[in-house]
């Protein structure tokens, strides 16, 4: 196995693990482990725990930006990347890996904040996309911060809305989503 391939299936198996265990338990060692590959091959690959985590936190930041476009599909009408955001950031039909995984992820740069600069860094990038989006600004900005709100609560286990409310929550966002600017 070499290079992309050997990237992919290492990050396979320290998601797997997050999955599983948690992040605290993303060690090389554990990783190796999981990957069933030697721990001298992974640590080729990520000589540090902080190269594989970032590399982790980069794909999942990319694989959630893919599901946002797929999600979106050719829908041009306005609020179609805010309904997008929304949608992708909490699937119905979502058996919760995809979230588990990156809650997971993001709790744990707490530990470690300057892992999470890179995904500071393309922020600009959601945020032109959110606001160019054809709905009133503050709509988008309201839907975005929300979001992320849900986030946080998974993150931390927290249940500020409760667990049947949330797909209302997330309705009326996709709803407020819809609305054309003012503008």
């Amino acid at each position: 196995m070499q290079g992309d391939q050997a990237r992919e299936y290492i990050l396979d198996a320290a998601a797997h693990l997050v999955q599983e265990s948690g992040a605290e338990a993303l060690t090389l060692p554990a990783i190796a482990a999981a990957a069933d590959l030697d721990l001298e091959a992974v640590e080729a690959v990520y000589p540090t725990m902080d190269d594989l985590f970032s590399a982790l936190l980069q794909r999942m930041f990319d694989t959630f930006v893919c599901q946002v476009e797929a999600t979106m599909g050719r829908d041009e009408a306005p609020g179609a990347w805010a309904r997008a955001y929304v949608a992708a950031s909490f699937p119905p039909d979502d058996d919760n890996k995809f979230s588990d995984i990156a809650a997971a992820l993001l709790s744990s740069t707490l530990y470690k904040p300057e892992l999470i600069q890179p995904l500071r860094e393309r922020q600009p990038d959601l945020q032109s996309a959110m606001f160019s989006d054809g709905i009133d600004p503050l709509n988008a900005a309201i839907v975005r911060l929300a979001v992320d709100g849900l986030w946080v609560n998974r993150m931390f286990r927290i249940d500020a809305v409760p667990k049947d409310m949330e797909r209302q929550v997330l309705d009326r966002l996709t709803a407020m989503a819809a609305a054309p600017s003012s503008r």
